[in-house]
């Protein structure tokens, strides 16, 4: 089609149809004209008449092959505004039955959109029945589906309390066994009202699933709440008596193995503040389309975000890996690593508190395979020990300058989001103009418990470096050994000296920059007005003195 502006309705009909026609004759929509059948018909301007002819196609198909094509073509190639308003439309027509419009609703939540309970009874003829089916079909998907799970955890954190335990009650006398343990145990570690996890907990108990383990061994550890600790330990020795047999949680990672291949994670190397990027993909062996999750995790604060797909093109993962490492060096790691790594990270959110993103409880499950040379619950540092532990040495400091020289570790600083009494430090130097004041501070600042967290950061950055350069990751292992306690304490006050020059440049730079747009809106900023009253002078002699004094690779 040369121009897709000017076309009738029936040219739009005819070249719909023959595209449909297409598709059911090769009966695959994995088959490579596929992503441009997709642009073209996105191209069309007249999205209208597209969805229109697509719907009509979808309610008058009877075989299931082409409801999937048709399906897919409204969920790719029809802005979503107009799909929605389109398929409400045939929701709400008394004439279209509760067998086409539940075609329909499976569509709207592909697309992102649930209905309400009150929605179904307007809509549907036999509402309970609809739910019932749909429900059903949730419990199914979500036991190797994480998007099936992430829908029902939006839906289910929407609702108020009382609402919430009206569902799970429900849900709980009307689908038993794994399938329901399964859908609502990442509750557990989402949820801090004692009546919904006394709920979780009934749930767990009265089905006894090995599927409630994990969540049941978090509750007895982490809550905050004594009454549900006891609970949760008296549950977990039921289960020990009635001897549940925990190898069949290992059916899910089984079906993904069977299904897909668990390729080397991506990572990215630590920032200043501790963040890692990680990519997981699996390989698709039917269709070579890949699933993939990608998280970052912070040494402080745990999984701090997530997202994922269960299926998506290879230029489109290629797009996620180039965006996702775009302003950090990326390296590739075997996965046998992953489980532990995910083990670490998530017990940093655990013992401080921080609610593990429920889209990374979904997805988690493709991280595992049966392959990985790696228990899940051993410890990554003890893994990184056992690989280090022999090769590494006493450094010198020309190996501290190599480390101080690589591209990831200039960009270690420290700010006063990470290090609050930094700020003391800050305010004292411009203060009095005398920078070795710092030394005064460094003992607070880099006490034990931080200290412990920068060894470990350079234990896991040997671990992602050793794909690159053997020598520079037993080097950075090396850098947390106690025989290197005078070079690692150099290190760090170098870091130190350059997070406060850092400050001081930044402070000169928003000082230049407020001169430049000076007017009463960027006055009305508190910490505008504070950088508008710094003297400039006394900050040129604060980095013209560290410039001259302090040495900083």
């Amino acid at each position: 089609m040369e121009n897709n502006k000017n076309l009738s309705k029936l040219q739009i009909r005819s070249f719909v149809l023959s595209v449909i026609e297409s598709l059911k004759f090769q009966n695959n929509l994995n088959y490579p004209n596929i992503n441009d059948i997709i642009t073209t018909l996105k191209s069309i301007e007249d999205k209208k008449t597209v969805c229109e002819i697509l719907i009509k196609e979808l309610l008058t198909s009877h075989n299931q092959s082409n409801i999937a094509i048709v399906s897919t073509l409204l969920l790719n190639c029809v802005d979503r505004k107009i799909l929605e308003n389109k398929l409400f439309e045939v929701l709400k027509d008394k004439k279209i039955n509760d067998e086409k419009k539940s075609i329909v609703l499976e569509i709207l939540t592909a697309a992102g959109k649930a209905l309400t309970y009150d929605e179904y009874n307007n809509y549907f003829n036999d509402a309970s029945k609809v739910i019932n089916e749909d429900t059903i079909k949730l419990l199914n998907s979500a036991m190797v589906n994480p998007e099936a799970k992430i829908d029902f955890l939006d839906f289910f954190s929407s609702l108020k309390n009382d609402e919430k335990i009206l569902l799970l009650d429900s849900l709980s006398e009307d689908y038993g066994n794994d399938l329901i343990v399964n859908l609502v145990g990442n509750i557990a570690y989402i949820e801090n009202d004692n009546e919904i996890l006394l709920t979780i907990l009934d749930i767990f108990n009265r089905y006894k699933s090995p599927l409630a383990i994990e969540p049941l061994e978090f509750l007895s550890e982490y809550s905050n709440e004594s009454k549900i600790r006891n609970i949760s330990k008296k549950i977990l020795k039921e289960y020990t008596f009635a001897k549940i047999d925990i190898n069949k949680t290992k059916h899910i990672t089984k079906v993904m193995d069977d299904e897909s291949v668990l390729e080397p994670l991506r990572m990215t190397l630590p920032d200043g503040e501790g963040n890692i990027g990680i990519i997981v993909s699996r390989i698709i062996k039917s269709s070579g389309k890949i699933q993939v999750i990608a998280l970052v995790a912070n040494d402080i604060s745990g999984i701090t975000g997530c997202f994922g797909f269960s299926e998506i093109t290879k230029e489109d993962f290629i797009k996620i890996v180039t965006k996702f490492s775009s302003f950090d060096e990326q390296v590739k790691l075997e996965h046998d690593y992953l489980m532990p790594l995910i083990k670490h990270f998530k017990e940093i959110n655990f013992k401080t508190n921080n609610i593990v993103p429920y889209e990374f409880l979904c997805f988690e499950p493709l991280c595992k395979s049966e392959t990985q040379n790696f228990d899940e619950k051993t410890s990554i540092l003890s893994i990184i020990d056992d690989k280090f532990k022999d090769i590494a040495g006493k450094l010198n400091n020309e190996m501290l300058d190599s480390i101080l020289n690589l591209a990831f570790i200039k960009k270690w600083f420290f700010n006063e989001r990470q290090i609050e009494s930094l700020k003391n430090v800050f305010d004292k130097i411009y203060e009095t103009q005398d920078i070795n004041i710092f030394e005064d501070y460094y003992a607070d600042i880099f006490n034990e418990s931080f200290k412990t967290v920068l060894k470990n950061r350079l234990k896991i950055s040997a671990l992602i470096y050793s794909s690159i350069s053997e020598n520079i990751s037993i080097a950075l292992y090396s850098l947390s050994l106690e025989e290197n306690s005078h070079i690692f304490d150099n290190f760090l006050k170098i870091l130190y000296k350059k997070s406060i020059y850092q400050h001081f440049l930044q402070m000169e730079n928003n000082l230049t920059d407020s001169k430049k747009t000076l007017n009463i809106f960027f006055l009305k900023n508190k910490k505008n007005e504070s950088i508008h009253k710094a003297n400039i002078n006394i900050i040129n002699q604060i980095i013209n003195e560290i410039e001259t004094k302090w040495k900083m690779i």
